[in-house]
Order: structure tokens, then sequence, then C-alpha cells
């Protein structure tokens, strides 16, 4: 529940503040996913997944090209978007992808991960629903398809645009044009 006291023992502030500043340590030691053929288990990371999240720590705009199943979308959005939201205030996510179902079930990947945390690193739910979470430190993440009116009229501090390359080129001009603006101040 949002705005609702919690204590912390002395052992899980502290571990609550390594995590809030070190995302590597974040992610390796309480992210857990769901694996399609071992259940849940602890998610660790591959070498290049830790330098895909100190691309995001390091640049402002950042492309990665890499292959299907690799794991990435896993990284970013069960992994550093989970740790953005839970660690930084008043942040806002967009989760777009070529299909909206594919942008809401990397939003439910999230939120399982999110699920499976410890309760002392969790913040309050505001709103959870199919396409957007809003958690009591006032971020959110939200999902939609890559269209140019998708989500216009937000600001956002990070979009992730997955399967961007299966977006028809036509419809990929008219989203960058008006999704720009978003991203592009801050």
């Amino acid at each position: 529940l949002p705005n609702v006291d919690v204590r912390l023992t002395e052992s899980e502030l502290q571990e609550y503040m390594r995590c809030a500043n070190d995302p590597y340590y974040f992610i390796n030691k309480y992210v857990k996913i769901v694996h399609v053929d071992h259940g849940v288990v602890p998610f660790k990371m591959w070498p290049f997944q830790t330098e895909i999240i100190r691309a995001f720590e390091e640049n402002r705009y950042v492309i990665c090209k890499l292959a299907r199943q690799s794991g990435k979308s896993t990284v970013v959005v069960c992994g550093y978007f989970l740790w953005y939201i839970l660690f930084h205030t008043d942040v806002n996510v967009g989760i777009l992808a070529n299909k909206e179902a594919t942008a809401i079930e990397l939003l439910r990947r999230l939120k399982q991960s999110y699920e499976l945390l410890p309760r002392f690193m969790k913040q309050g739910i505001v709103k959870w629903d199919q396409k957007l979470i809003m958690l009591g430190n006032n971020s959110r993440v939200r999902a939609e398809s890559t269209s140019a009116s998708a989500i216009r009229g937000d600001t956002f501090n990070i979009l992730f645009l997955d399967e961007f390359a299966f977006v028809p080129q036509n419809i990929a001009e008219d989203f960058m044009t008006s999704v720009f603006p978003t991203i592009s101040s801050g």
C-alpha cells in the first residue's frame, strides 16, 4: 500500500541503500525471473548485459542491436527498469514495442519480477493494470505499441523501443517525430 510506513531492520536498511546505489548488485542479488525450462530462477547477468546497463548509466541515448532471445529485454525491463523505478522518485518509463501485446508482455514480466522481490525492497502500489503501474514513490511504467500517438502528451525519463526494426518505416518516422520531444528535454 502507498503511504504506509515500513520499518526496516538495520541490515535491511543497509541492503536497501546498497541496492539503491548499485543496479548491478540489485539485479544479481534480488531480481528473479521465470525461466521457460526451470521456473523461477535468480537473474544472473552475462557480461554483455552488464555492458548494456553501463551504457544506460553513462549515455543519454543507447541503441542495442542484439540477437533474438539473448536476454536484452529481460535485463532492461526486469532488471534495470525495476531498479530504476524502485530507487528513483517521480520517474516515467515507457515500454514500447511493434505490437501492443509485446509491450504488455514485457510489463507483465517486470511486474512478476517485482512480486518476487523481498518485501522490504518494494514500494507501495498506486496503480497496477495491464498497461500501467504506478508506485508509491510516484514512479511509473507504461506499455504501449509503437505508433505516432501512443505516448503523445507524456514526458519520459526512459523510453524502451523493443522490436523497433519491425515497425514499418512510415510509422517509425511519425513515431520519432512525435516522441523525440518527450525524451529530448530533461
